[in-house]
């Protein structure tokens, strides 16, 4: 099959590292099996792998966005909010028909 990206080459299937960049930091997304471009390194996954490789993605996101955080930021902004980690609010009906409100636990 040709590329249907570029159309110049046909697609070669094989498995491969693949590197993935994600806010100026890479990693290596390791044996990733695909339909790969020769000419422009275009690559098509199945389901299966395209699941895999996105749960991988998804996982170094994470790290890298966590790594940027200020912890030192995030506590203040708590504490000056006075919210805690976690809380989800209670929802109780209200002595009025149709209002609710919100308690901590």
């Amino acid at each position: 099959m040709k590329c249907p990206s570029c159309g110049a080459a046909e697609l070669r299937h094989d498995t491969r590292d693949v590197t993935y960049s994600y806010k100026g930091e890479s990693t290596v997304l390791p044996q990733v099996t695909g339909d790969y471009c020769p000419a422009c390194d275009e690559s098509i996954l199945d389901a299966e792998e395209s699941r895999r490789t996105m749960s991988l993605m998804a996982e170094f996101n994470k790290q890298i966005n966590a790594a940027l955080v200020d912890p030192a930021l995030f506590a203040a902004e708590i504490s000056a909010s006075g919210n805690r980690v976690g809380w989800l609010p209670t929802v109780h009906q209200a002595e009025c028909p149709g209002q609710l409100s919100a308690t901590p636990p």
